[in-house]
């Protein structure tokens, strides 16, 4: 059957489906286009209900090094709103714009044009030209306080408000009165004269309103009449123009910040913006031992670089609206690390602007952690570990965010390939582009990167997100718990600790082994592992204990402790990668180093951080050499290479203030949603700008690398097209700020198949008699039809739409029935099928009634029989007709004996013949009498493999027991030629 739904849980690798992030994180595509690279229009929430601890891993793109660094700001094709709020009049010294004659009416009410326009939004000509003393002394101006921007600061800031006269008679005086946040306001009065044509009045921040035309300004006239008034007899003024606008802002104090700590490894410092976006919010910054500082926007943390005496760097700025900007060290051979994205520590509500407000932090320089106090009460602790690598940031204590909101929030940047601060997110389903192509991964990891090198602070960092909860790991151990070992000794009662017990490595060193047996392979692992250190040094240049890892004899992984704060506070170490671990079993070594006090161990995770291939199919190929256009036509040369593809490249000149380019014809046979495009060429002196455009519109750029020569060629990075039409399109490449030109040799446009992906329930128990239907979901990735078929499922079981159904029979009763699906996207390629299943256990006593429900099924038609019931009025109850297998709805059905005289025809003794049933024990009692006759109780016989007898068979059979008095059988002699016998039934141990 072929189908299309969608699933967020399961992935496929290598064919085979596995569950993605038992944890159950997700995050969200919430993200939108935009041509502005200084907008954050990368907005991706992060949900994980229940978690208490993430990690956020800052480090350089995977391209470092490449052949540019682009720093600082691209206000290309960037329409922020400039500072006008509106404008009435032309600016021209004149009036006749306005509304001419002497038809005016005191008190008018004109409605501002306001920028941008909004509610209603009239032209100078409907407004009054002028103010006087006697018949036109009061006019309103409404208007609406927004602005074309992620978030409304033109309602909240304050403002100029200037008039200008184009001419005036006498002497008027004007007073300005606002209606805004806090109703009515009088703002002063001005006086215009024939010498004093303009007037100015400053607004404060905090006067307007949001909502359409709910602000107004009042000009009065302060007439003659009035006392203290200058205004004139007959005075009159015209007006050029009124115009009100944003205040000017002060900036920040960035340069000049208030230091609240600094020592000769770490400096703490704060900034206070003017004007803050969530004016007048701020938050307080304490560093205990320094200083404290209650009107913060944002605080800065630097840290000395390693091995130097004086150089600083900033690794972490987190602001009040909670967006943590995190940055390593700068690698040898960069003097910095440019800031790109950002995340929102902290639960946030979906916006134009999220944010979530920090009220409170303080800071422990020592340990660098920051203790986070949110607006509504709730905290978290985030702990900092900075190196030349990496900056790793462990948030933990995240409490009460409520399960429909996210405990972080990516942003970031991207315009197009070559033009971003991230262009890919990866996750155990795979490598998507970051704008497209999925709209939620689950799992408890993703990684933000960048496959193309950015002419946009290329070399701001990649952010891998993890989650840190026990639930995450795919496997767990406990510290203490080691298989052998010397140089530490088991510390019992630690509470803080994961397990309520540490182990306490000797300041001498020492090593511990741990056995592992895994029932499935971990792809990817990582391990993380936990511990405690009161002497860890200062994490730069000072150090503390070494952590050697060693697996199945390699050494695999090396890291060292940091300061913690103390031997019952945790911390994490970095995620140390160990490569792909096979099913069965496997020896870890940790080898710990000497140098500091001691460390505390307690415990490590495994995790997979393994990510779902994609298989590649070409659209179309083309030879660079063969173009149809170039411009200018001088640009482009034939060059025989005898390494290119063809032969052939077309080399193409540029300089920092030419370009060129050639284009092509590419006809796809069918539409694809997802394209892509690889670029072979070669270069001596990099690095030349290649850009890529697709019907005229820029899809990509990326920097040429030397390749060793003309005769040498490389792949650049693919590079993200998005979706094309089927038929003709015209892609053209281009060359800007070239350096010695470039030789291009082939291009090919290819999509990705991804595996689809095949979502089974959970495993079922389904009692005999009952139907169950399951619910198996499909999804591709690509959009393709998938084919649901069957590999194994139980017979007279249907397949239909993904509803799997089934009626468990009296047959099925105690097994376990297999269940595995295929998924087949119909494409061909080795990952073009997928397999996922479950299991159907069928009890075989459901309802714990000590009656096997096939049994009960068949007699009765159902599993609600009382055990000590007697349906057929026998007195046998129906267990008792179980256990003797009799029939419980027949009363003429019963377990009985046959006695006979003389043992297989001898004349002294006794046989008694049974009707026996698989799997029961039989057991044969005598006595002389009756127990009127007082001759006692039943007797077993004296032998016992004579007096019992336990059915073996598979079917009913009979069974003769013999007794001739001697000790080989019941041991008794005959007593007045009689005996009496009794047989018991129990079900066969």
């Amino acid at each position: 059957m072929r189908l299309r739904g969608r699933i967020r849980q399961v992935a496929c690798i290598g064919g085979m489906a596995w569950a993605a992030a038992a944890a159950g994180g997700r995050i969200e595509n919430h993200s939108y286009r935009t041509l502005c690279a200084e907008m954050d229009n990368v907005n991706i929430p992060i949900y994980a209900p229940g978690a208490t601890t993430c990690r956020i891993t800052a480090t350089h793109p995977r391209y470092y090094p490449t052949s540019i660094s682009a720093w600082g700001a691209d206000w290309d094709d960037c329409t922020f709103a400039d500072r006008g709020i509106w404008l009435i009049g032309e600016k021209d010294g004149a009036y006749t714009e306005f509304q001419q004659g002497w038809d005016f009416t005191n008190g008018d009410t004109f409605f501002a044009p306001d920028n941008p326009p909004a509610g209603v939004d009239e032209a100078a000509d409907a407004m009054p030209r002028e103010l006087n003393n006697d018949w036109m002394h009061e006019q309103f101006v409404r208007f609406t306080a927004d602005e074309d921007s992620d978030v409304n600061l033109e309602a909240r800031i304050g403002a100029r408000f200037t008039v200008r006269m184009a001419m005036v008679s006498g002497t008027i005086e004007v007073k300005a009165l606002t209606l805004g946040a806090e109703g009515w306001a009088d703002h002063g009065n001005q006086v215009f004269s024939p010498g004093q044509l303009v007037g100015t009045w400053d607004i404060p921040d905090l006067t307007w309103r949001e909502g359409t035309d709910t602000n107004a300004i009042h000009l009065r006239v302060v007439r003659q009449c009035e006392p203290g008034s200058v205004t004139t007899t007959n005075a009159w003024a015209y007006y050029d123009y009124l115009e009100l606008r944003k205040r000017d802002e002060a900036g920040d104090n960035a340069w000049n910040p208030t230091v609240l700590y600094s020592d000769s490894n770490t400096v703490v410092e704060t900034v206070h913006i003017d004007f803050w976006w969530r004016y007048p919010a701020a938050m307080t910054v304490e560093v205990p031992g320094g200083a404290t500082d209650t009107n913060a926007h944002y605080l800065r943390i630097k840290r000395r670089m390693p091995f130097t005496t004086n150089d600083w760097n900033e690794v972490l700025v987190l602001y009040e609206d909670g967006n943590a900007r995190i940055i390593p060290f700068p690698p040898h051979g960069l003097h910095a690390v440019p800031y790109g994205g950002s995340i929102i520590l902290g639960p946030s509500e979906d916006s134009s602007r999220p944010f979530c407000q920090i009220s409170r932090v303080v800071v422990d320089p020592a340990t660098l952690t920051l203790h986070m106090t949110y607006g509504d009460g709730r905290s978290a602790l985030a702990r900092l570990r900075v190196d030349r690598e990496r900056n790793v940031v462990d948030v933990t204590n995240l409490s009460g965010a409520a399960d429909e909101q996210p405990f972080a929030r990516f942003r970031s940047m991207w315009v197009h390939d070559g033009k971003t601060d991230i262009d890919r997110v990866e996750s155990a389903w795979g490598s998507y582009p970051i704008m497209d192509g999925w709209t939620a991964l689950p799992g408890s990891w993703w990684f933000f990167t960048r496959e193309v090198p950015s002419y946009h602070n290329t070399y701001c960092p990649d952010f891998r997100i993890e989650l840190m909860d026990p639930g995450a790991a795919d496997y767990r151990r406990e510290m203490e718990a080691f298989d052998s070992g010397s140089g530490g000794e088991v510390i019992a009662e630690q509470p803080d600790a994961s397990g309520g017990a540490v182990l306490a490595m000797a300041a001498a060193g020492g090593e511990v082994v741990y056995l592992a047996d895994f029932a499935a392979a971990i792809s990817q692992a990582v391990v993380r592992v936990s511990y405690a250190d009161a002497d860890g040094g200062n994490g730069i240049d000072v150090f503390g204990k070494s952590i050697h890892l060693i697996v199945d004899g390699a050494i695999t992984a090396r890291t060292f402790s940091a300061h913690t704060g103390d031997t019952n506070v945790f911390a994490m170490t970095p995620s140390l990668p160990v490569g792909d671990l096979s099913a069965g079993a496997h020896e870890f070594r940790f080898v710990t180093g000497t140098g500091t006090v001691g460390v505390v161990l307690d415990s490590f995770d495994i995790v997979s951080q393994a990510s779902r291939p994609a298989e590649r199919m070409t659209l179309a190929v083309r030879q660079c050499e063969s173009w149809i256009a170039a411009e200018p036509a001088s640009a482009a040369e034939i060059e025989t290479r005898p390494s290119a593809v063809g032969g052939d490249t077309v080399h193409m000149e540029g300089s920092p203030d030419t370009w060129s380019s050639v284009t092509y014809d590419v006809n796809l046979a069918e539409a694809c949603e997802h394209v892509w495009m690889r670029v072979r060429y070669s270069d001596d002196v990099p690095a030349n700008e290649i850009r890529v455009y697709a019907n005229g519109v820029c899809k990509a750029r990326f920097p040429s690398t030397y390749t060793g020569g003309w005769h040498y060629f490389t792949n650049g990075a693919p590079l993200y097209l998005g979706a094309l039409n089927a038929g003709e399109h015209e892609i053209e490449l281009s060359i800007w700020n070239g350096n010695y030109g470039v030789d291009l040799d082939e291009f090919e446009l290819f999509t990705l198949n991804r595996a689809p992906m095949l979502r089974s329930p959970a495993d079922a128990m389904v009692p005999v008699g009952s139907a169950t239907q399951l619910l198996f979901e499909v999804f591709d990735d690509d959009g393709e039809e998938v084919v649901l078929g069957s590999i194994a499922v139980p017979a007279g079981s249907t397949l239909d739409g993904g509803t799997f159904a089934w009626t468990a029979g009296a047959a099925d009763e105690g097994s376990t029935q297999q269940v595995i699906l295929v998924a087949d996207d119909q494409r061909g390629f080795g990952n073009s099928r997928c397999t996922n299943g479950l299991q159907i256990l069928v009890p075989r006593d459901w309802d714990e009634d000590e009656m096997p429900d096939g049994w009960e099924w068949t007699h009765f038609g159902s599993l609600t029989n009382e055990a000590g019931a007697d349906m057929d009025g026998d007195v046998a109850s129906n267990w008792e007709e179980w256990i003797a297998g009799s029939d419980p709805a027949n009363s003429r059905s019963l377990f009985s004996v046959v006695p006979e005289e003389g043992p297989q025809g001898d004349a002294v003794g006794f046989s008694v013949t049974i009707q026996t049933q698989p799997g029961r024990a039989y057991r044969v009692y005598y006595r002389d009498a009756l127990s009127s006759e007082g001759m006692g109780t039943w007797n077993p016989f004296a032998r016992v493999e004579a007096g019992t007898w336990s059915e073996t068979g598979t079917v009913s059979g009979s069974h003769t027991f013999l007794d001739d008095g001697t000790p080989e059988t019941s041991g008794a002699p005959f007593a007045n030629g009689r005996r009496y016998y009794r047989v018991g039934v129990r079900m066969a141990e």
